[in-house]
């Protein structure tokens, strides 16, 4: 931090000087008006940063087709006589007195390498959230007015869309058009009038859950598969006692089958794969006994479902490995293996050690995921280190990325490596908490032949309440992809009242898709279970959330 503090302040007086030279009168011609509220800027040498990123994106915008700037000194004029901050959860009483039509929130902070704005976007009918986040990263100064005038282009370019697509919407159909007594009621929607754009700096904000339904257990761990082998996919959750098959139909969730957790095991994970390649996919239920793991295998079944392997001595999930597909990974923590990674075969009816899982060093088995980011051939390794950090590793092992946000927290641990203190014990020895984050997913969800990775955000985190933060509504789940240089956020789903615990996603349709040509994908489906209670981290204090629920989005990401 102190690195990015430096850094900030060299940049201080270019922001300024650049912000201040080009913060000339906006023009008062006809167009969208919009009101940049204040930057919202942490302490340091980002209050200073903040006016001049300000007065910088007003100048850039207002020499954008079809904008009207609102002066940002009757902006802030109004906020005095108000005599209020303008309040990012409910920025509505600020419309009127303004008179624009949107309003965009702006937000600057520090990253270990540089600096990090969002600008989000808010009209008069969806208060509540955000209709479209943009946002821009810079580590040295000359990437600052570049990457400003993109933002710009990227918020004028969505503006004039969704207005083009807000007339469209209530134009009267021709006389004789197929639907022309309709036409006048029919509504755009208002976040997908921009689905053929491409934004260099937007974050998509997808549409509620198609499904959100309650469920009556405390949830360890989900995921979701052709278990049955029918063709569409079930939903598994289990919990402490039991792990349970429901199918979606049109009239409810339908429970398919029930199989009890065994005495004094404990689960922690799920992965659902057909391994045995007979059209049905297995259940590979990671736990633990005690200190030790204690993994099993379930399949379907005429009678519901059956063990496959029981009492298996290494903690277990399936991670889809590029060229090679689904394979199984396997970790434990005894003096012969100690804590390595090893893929997984059946030899002689025993789950035996095949190869080293290839990984740098300290990454343990829920941490990461295998991906060809850039389309090259090579994996590279993206992984969540100690801090929830999300990093990116080349096939050599090389760090080529590390993110300044914090993603995949869930309150799962199995139990890790001996202490160092306790070498030789006289009893068992005290065994490291291993933590089990939120699974990293890999899918093409845009078809360009390049993986991206789904994960998750836990706003309400043990470091935000020791720092007195307000910890946020809840979870949220991001999807992020590769763009040379970082993982970039492309879309995240609205936030949750309850934390993540686990999600998964999967094609919502079966067989490829048919429409939409090439390089466009059917829509995918995006299972996520949410928990509430008192929190992420079982605090009391935390905001609380209505329980568990299960929540389906389905997506059609192919446009990204």
């Amino acid at each position: 931090m102190r690195q990015a503090t430096r850094l900030l302040m060299r940049l201080a007086g270019v922001v300024l000087l650049l912000g201040l030279l080009g913060a000339g009168p906006c023009p008062a011609g006809q167009g969208v008006t919009v009101a940049l509220l204040p930057m919202e800027a942490t302490t340091g040498p980002l209050v200073d940063l903040g006016p001049g990123f300000r007065a910088m994106l007003v100048s850039r915008l207002a020499g954008q087709a079809g904008m009207a700037l609102i002066e940002p000194a009757r902006v802030d004029r109004v906020l005095r006589e108000l005599g209020r901050a303008w309040d990012r959860k409910a920025p509505g009483p600020l419309f009127e007195p303004l008179g624009a039509a949107y309003l965009l929130g702006l937000g600057l902070k520090a990253q270990d390498h540089g600096w990090l704005m969002r600008a989000e976007l808010f009209d008069p009918f969806v208060t509540d959230h955000p209709i479209h986040t943009f946002q821009l990263a810079g580590e040295a100064s000359q990437e600052i007015v570049p990457a400003v005038e993109r933002l710009a282009g990227d918020i004028a370019l969505f503006l004039r869309e969704r207005e083009k697509a807000a007339k469209a919407a209530v134009a009267p159909a021709a006389v004789g058009e197929p639907g022309g007594e309709q036409a006048a009621i029919r509504t755009a929607h208002p976040e997908k009038s921009d689905l053929d754009i491409q934004f260099s700096s937007g974050v998509y904000r997808v549409d509620a859950a198609v499904v959100n339904t309650p469920v009556a257990m405390t949830m360890k761990a989900m995921d979701a598969g052709d278990v049955d082998g029918d063709g569409e996919d079930e939903v598994v959750l289990a919990s402490a006692s039991e792990i349970v098959v429901q199918k979606m139909r049109a009239t409810g969730v339908v429970q398919l089958a029930a199989f009890a957790v065994p005495a004094g095991v404990v689960v922690h994970g799920l992965s659902i794969a057909d391994l045995n390649h007979n059209g049905r996919q297995e259940i590979y239920v990671s736990a633990l006994a005690g200190n030790m793991p204690r993994s099993f295998i379930l399949e379907w079944s005429a009678t519901g479902l059956t063990l496959l392997a029981h009492d298996l001595g290494w903690y277990i999930r399936v991670l889809a490995v590029p060229g090679e597909g689904p394979m199984l990974a396997g970790q434990r923590f005894d003096a012969v293996v100690a804590g390595q990674l090893f893929w997984l075969s059946w030899q002689d009816g025993a789950l035996v050690a095949d190869r080293k899982v290839p990984v740098p060093k300290g990454i343990d088995l829920f941490d990461f995921a295998l991906a060809d980011l850039n389309g090259d051939g090579e994996s590279e390794t993206i992984s969540l280190d100690a801090g929830h950090h999300l990093q990116v590793h080349d096939a050599h092992g090389s760090l080529l990325w590390r993110s300044d946000e914090l993603y995949g927290a869930n309150q799962r641990a199995v139990s890790g490596r001996p202490v160092e203190e306790e070498l030789i014990p006289l009893f068992e020895p005290t065994r490291q908490r291993l933590p089990v984050p939120c699974r990293l997913v890999v899918v093409d969800f845009n078809g360009d032949g390049k993986s991206d990775i789904v994960v998750n955000e836990n706003r309400a985190s043990l470091d935000s309440v020791l720092a007195g933060e307000e910890a946020g509504p809840g979870g949220s789940v991001f999807g992020l992809a590769w763009d040379g240089k970082r993982l970039r956020q492309v879309w995240d789903t609205p936030p949750l009242a309850g934390h993540v615990m686990d999600y998964q996603i999967r094609p919502a349709l079966a067989g490829p898709a048919q429409q939409g040509g090439p390089g466009r994908h059917a829509p995918v489906r995006l299972y996520v279970a949410a928990q509430g209670g008192h929190g992420m981290l079982g605090l009391p204090g935390l905001p609380a959330a209505q329980g568990e629920q299960l929540l389906i989005f389905e997506l059609d990401l192919g446009w990204l």
